[in-house]
């Protein structure tokens, strides 16, 4: 089977680098080819027209030469008409598409629009608003439902798509998969800017900061905890991220409660090899998340821990229940507070390494999640 795959790559993108990991696990393996388009669906957004239409004629002209288009969605990837082009146009050439759908619709505001009041006004407005429902229903909904078979990685996720009106026989779930770690060799970067000694308890938030990620949570509940636990936020901020002024807040928050000398920020991580080390300092990684959002999605940043053998303490939402009832590696808080994170972790093991989480871990490799991804592939062509 021949496969291109239409996805970010070489990017600070954790979807980029989730499809990398994929094709990097079937690399050399004699019943699969795998090709990645060279542009960017972020690259692609921000083209001028001319640019646009022949780089979608490129894709097309590729996908002639294959037997699959498989295609990582993000709702915020498409805001044209490529979603829509390239999968009538694979269809068009006789070639199945596979989908992999990694946000809930629940997750994002799809622009759909309702009038608003009786007035002129309103029904200017909703006159407006029914030419850009039709744009959004043509190009990002209505494609989704003509895809020969769609990934997802959650019960919430497939039961969004199922309300959009895909069809539940084509939806695929899978668990979101790990890097094996076998050869990680723990920094100590964070711990000599803690000034930690033998005993103090290091716990950190893994991954890009932002609001929705619950550091708040992780900073307020550490003066509810012993004074040998201290907190590294592991990550910075996106380069593409909207939330710029979040570190900010953040470092106000700590300044204002005292913490300073118990909390370190890293800042900006580029390298996976990097982050790995860093988290493998920590004892307890945390993941207070926001219910709403997160229970729409899968966490990349939660597949880090434990990837790295991490005894992992988190809210309750929807994706980490459903998580933990199969693998059981989680510790979950019983309510949406930082102080009932604070006594969860107090709780938890700080030994390294967890047997659970590395069990998960083994588990869900890319190499056997990917098995489940090559009989799709099969399937299909």
């Amino acid at each position: 089977m021949k496969v291109l795959h239409f996805t970010t790559h070489n990017e600070p993108c954790g979807i980029g680098k989730y499809q990398e990991g994929f094709v990097t696990a079937m690399d050399g393996r004699p019943d699969v080819e795998n090709r990645v388009f060279d542009v960017s669906p972020n690259v692609i957004r921000g083209l001028g027209e001319a640019e646009y239409n022949g780089v979608m004629s490129r894709l097309l002209a590729e996908i002639a030469d294959v037997d699959i288009l498989h295609i990582q969605h993000e709702w915020g990837f498409f805001s044209r008409d490529e979603l829509a082009r390239a999968i009538d146009g694979a269809h068009k050439l006789g070639k199945k598409v596979i989908v992999t759908v990694h946000t809930a619709p629940g997750a994002v505001d799809l622009g759909i629009r309702r009038r608003q009041g009786l007035g002129p006004r309103a029904f200017l407005e909703y006159a407006r608003a029914l030419k850009s429902n039709a744009f959004i229903q043509r190009n990002r909904i209505d494609p989704l439902l003509r895809a020969d078979q769609i990934i997802v990685h959650n019960a919430v996720a497939r039961d969004g798509l199922v309300g959009l009106g895909v069809p539940a026989e084509r939806i695929t779930r899978i668990t979101l998969p790990l890097q094996e770690l076998n050869s990680v060799t723990p920094a100590r970067v964070i711990r000599t800017a803690l000034d930690a000694v033998d005993g103090d308890v290091i716990m950190c938030t893994v991954g890009f900061i932002h609001r929705l990620k619950g550091i708040d949570a992780a900073i307020k509940a550490l003066p509810y905890l012993p004074d040998n636990y201290k907190l590294a936020i592991i990550g910075g901020t996106n380069p593409a991220s909207p939330d710029a002024d979040a570190l900010d807040h953040y470092a106000d928050l700590i300044r204002d409660l005292g913490l300073m000398d118990r909390v370190y920020i890293t800042g900006y991580i580029d390298s996976d090899d990097e982050l790995n080390s860093l988290v493998r300092e920590c004892n307890i990684a945390v993941f207070p998340y926001n219910n709403q959002y997160y229970s729409q999605v899968s966490s990349a940043a939660l597949n880090v821990a434990l990837a790295n053998g991490m005894t992992t303490v988190a809210y309750p939402i929807a994706t980490f229940t459903e998580l933990n009832a199969v693998a059981g590696c989680l510790e979950l808080t019983s309510s949406f507070n930082y102080y009932e994170l604070a006594r969860t972790v107090k709780a938890a093991s700080p030994e390294w390494p967890n047997q659970r989480a590395l069990q998960y871990a083994a588990t869900y490799s890319y190499a056997n999640v990917g098995e489940a991804v090559l009989s799709i592939y099969a399937a299909s062509a």
